[in-house]
């Protein structure tokens, strides 16, 4: 089952993967990171995975 709030690449990579929809920005912070996302622009999240 997919999840739209999360980029499952970036997940994979065990990242917090949070998606932020009406921008697209990426939460990169690790898995389960205490307090509020810290999202990226989607250029980031793909050169992280990539």
């Amino acid at each position: 089952m997919a999840n739209l709030h999360v980029r499952e690449d970036v997940a994979r990579a065990g990242r917090c993967a949070n998606l932020h929809l009406p921008t697209g920005r990426t939460c990169l912070l690790p898995e389960r990171h205490p307090g509020t996302c810290d999202f990226t622009e989607p250029r980031e999240a793909g050169e992280t995975v990539g």
